[in-house]
C-alpha cells in the first residue's frame, strides 16, 4: 500500500489502522440533502463546471461539481470536495479508503485503488495521485485526489484542508481528463477562470467570510 501510504503522508496524516470511523458523518450523509447554489460560491474553479451542490454536514461541509460527459460510460462525471477539521468529525486526518466508501465505492469503470495502479503526479499546489484507464480507442477515463491546505488557497471557514476527488470519463489524453484538478484550473478563482490567482483572495465564498458574533 505504497500509494496510499504517500497520500497519507502529503494529505498530512491518515487514520491509524484499527481505528474505527464514527458513524456520525455517514449518519448526516444519509439524512442531509445537497442544494444547489451559484457557481460563484464553489470553493474551486471547474472549468466545464454544470452546477454546484453543496451540503453542511455538521462541522464537515461538502460540495459536488458535475462535469459533461461525452462519453457513452455509465456514471456521472464530477469533482467532490470535502472540508477537513482538526476536531471534526474525520478527526483532522485524510482517510482515502474512508472518503472512496462514503461515496459507494471506487467510480465506474475503476474497481480498486492499490499500489500498483496509483500514479503520482505534482504543480504548482502540490502534490496529487490518480488512476486512469482506458476505455475504447477515444475515450480515457480517470480518478483523482489531493489535499488543498491553507497554504494553497483560501478554505471554507474553519477549515484546515479540502480533500478532492475527480471522475472524469472524456476523449483525449488522461492529462486533459486530469485538468479539472491541476493547479491551473483549482487555484483559480470561481468565476474568474485560469490564470487568475485566488490565493491572495481572503473571501473566496462566503463560507471563507469572516463571521460576526
Amino acid at each position: 500500500m505504497a500509494a496510499l501510504a504517500a497520500v497519507c503522508a502529503v494529505a498530512t496524516a491518515c487514520a491509524a489502522p484499527g481505528i474505527i470511523r464514527s458513524d456520525s458523518l455517514q449518519d448526516r450523509m444519509t439524512t442531509t440533502q445537497y442544494r444547489m447554489v451559484d457557481a460563484s460560491r464553489s470553493w474551486v474553479y471547474v472549468p466545464g463546471g454544470l452546477l454546484t451542490l453543496q451540503r453542511d454536514l455538521g462541522s464537515t461541509q461538502e460540495q459536488r461539481i458535475a462535469l459533461a460527459n461525452q462519453s457513452t460510460l455509465k456514471g456521472d462525471n464530477f469533482v467532490l470536495l470535502r472540508s477537513r477539521t482538526s476536531g471534526g468529525l474525520t478527526g483532522g486526518r485524510f482517510n482515502l479508503e474512508g472518503f472512496v466508501s462514503d461515496i459507494g465505492g471506487v467510480p465506474y469503470p475503476f474497481t480498486q485503488l492499490t499500489n500498483r495502479n496509483m500514479k503520482t503526479g505534482s504543480d504548482a499546489m502540490g502534490t496529487y495521485f490518480w488512476i486512469d484507464q482506458q476505455v475504447g480507442p477515444q475515450t480515457v477515463c480517470v480518478l483523482a485526489v489531493r489535499s488543498l491546505g491553507k497554504g494553497a488557497k483560501p478554505l471554507p471557514v474553519k477549515a484546515d484542508a479540502v480533500d478532492v476527488l475527480l471522475r472524469n470519463c472524456a476523449p483525449g489524453r488522461a492529462q486533459d481528463a486530469l485538468a479539472p484538478i491541476l493547479a491551473q484550473n483549482i487555484g483559480a478563482a470561481p468565476g474568474v477562470g485560469p490564470g487568475r490567482s485566488s490565493v491572495k483572495l481572503k473571501n473566496l465564498s462566503p463560507f471563507a467570510a469572516p463571521t460576526r458574533n
